[in-house]
């Protein structure tokens, strides 16, 4: 592990709840990991408590309320990240950059997460209205289809129903009914 955090690779810690465990009804860590970015807003570093002794005993002796519960978020999207094009890029990192950040006011915080709601729900709005856009064009371009497509069974029809066989045709003559030579 200090190989890793020194590497700076898995610096942050993750847990994973289950808020009442079946044997004794009370809140009860299932999952333990080490990730590369933060899981949740307020996630600092890992630093080993040697480092910072005087902090976690002052932590380990707090009798405060209880700890608050959020829905787990899957990490798959993190890995999304590498394939999306730029412009998603840009607007990914800087929401996990405002996530990432450490421990602030909570009415900063608060307008942070305003701020990337109203970029999501933005972003949101222009592919809805990219994704109509491309429906509306999608429908003109099956109508367009469809008509063709009746035009060509048409053609097929009228090119079928006639005689394809040239003995039985009448023989063509010059302009002045005299007949031509055969080559």
């Amino acid at each position: 592990m200090k190989k890793l955090t020194d590497e700076g690779k898995k610096i942050y810690s993750s847990i994973e709840l289950h808020p009442q465990f079946s044997l004794n009804g009370n809140p009860y860590i299932v999952g333990l990991a080490m990730t590369d970015t933060p899981a949740s807003l307020g996630t600092e570093r890992l630093k080993f408590a040697a480092q910072q002794r005087e902090q976690v005993m002052k932590f380990n002796n707090q009798h405060t309320e209880a700890p608050m519960f959020t829905e787990a978020m899957e990490a798959e999207i993190i890995g999304l990240a590498e394939q999306r094009s730029e412009e998603g890029k840009q607007w990914f990192s800087r929401v996990m950059e405002l996530i990432g950040k450490g421990r602030k006011s909570d009415s900063e915080q608060f307008s942070q997460v305003r701020e990337a709601v109203e970029g999501v729900a933005q972003s949101h709005a222009d592919l809805l209205d990219r994704f109509n856009d491309m429906s509306r064009q999608h429908d003109s371009d099956h109508k367009t289809i469809e008509k063709l497509t009746a035009e060509l069974t048409t053609l097929r029809d009228q090119l079928a129903s006639q005689d394809g066989d040239t003995k039985d045709r009448f023989r063509a003559t010059g302009g002045n009914a005299a007949e031509m030579p055969d080559f």
